[in-house]
């Protein structure tokens, strides 16, 4: 608890100091408006924009230490007058910010060019990307065929020598399960009747 009392002790200091800081400031910014005899003298040395913001900002800082000396003596400010004098001021800041915009955008545009040859060369590296690009797609779906076509053929092949293994662990005795097609040529009842024809080829046959 007394750890927390300290925080809030020091941030409550840093928070006055900040305020002191300020004060300070505006109290020097006040002192060179002061100096000045008459505030219009210097519209000579400054634009209308310039100008302008000037009187605003001003008005707004003053009447914000005046709305913040109230607030802080715990004074009703919501019907102050001070109030009303800096929603004005506001309204007048948003008003130059409205007329000075459009001016802005204007020249903006008009110092905004196009260099065309370097826009067009940007144009030639975008289209030549695109046609590698495609090249190169192509030729992916190409290797991605004769992949597809190779795992066919090599597929067939598995197949045919499974069946040839098939048939030599049937000839070899080394099938655990009965086959029905061994016990018949065991039996001789599909053995070729004549020597001339190749018995492998007949039992390939058969098992197929």
């Amino acid at each position: 608890m007394e750890e927390e009392n300290n925080q809030q002790e020091q941030q409550l200091h840093q928070q006055l100091d900040t305020v002191y800081q300020n004060l300070e400031n505006i109290e020097q910014f006040i002192q060179l408006i002061e100096q000045q005899q008459n505030i219009n003298k210097l519209e000579e040395h400054l634009t209308p924009e310039e100008f302008s913001n000037l009187n605003v900002n001003v008005a707004f800082a003053l009447n914000s230490m005046y709305f913040s000396f109230l607030k802080s003596n715990g004074m009703g400010v919501k019907e102050h007058r001070v109030n009303q004098e800096l929603n004005r001021v506001k309204q007048y800041m948003l008003k130059i910010k409205q007329t000075v915009a459009p001016e802005e955008t204007q020249q903006n545009k008009r110092n905004f060019k196009v260099d065309s040859q370097v826009s067009g060369r940007i144009i030639q590296q975008v289209n030549s990307y695109n046609k590698v690009l495609e090249k190169q797609q192509a030729k992916q779906g190409e290797e991605q065929n004769q992949q597809q076509q190779l795992s066919e053929e090599e597929l067939k092949q598995i197949k045919k020598q499974q069946k040839e293994e098939e048939l030599k662990d049937i000839w070899e005795g080394n099938d655990n399960k009965q086959n029905p097609v061994k016990s018949r040529l065991t039996k001789g009842s599909l053995l070729p009747s004549q020597g001339h024809v190749n018995w492998k080829d007949q039992v390939a046959n058969l098992l197929k």
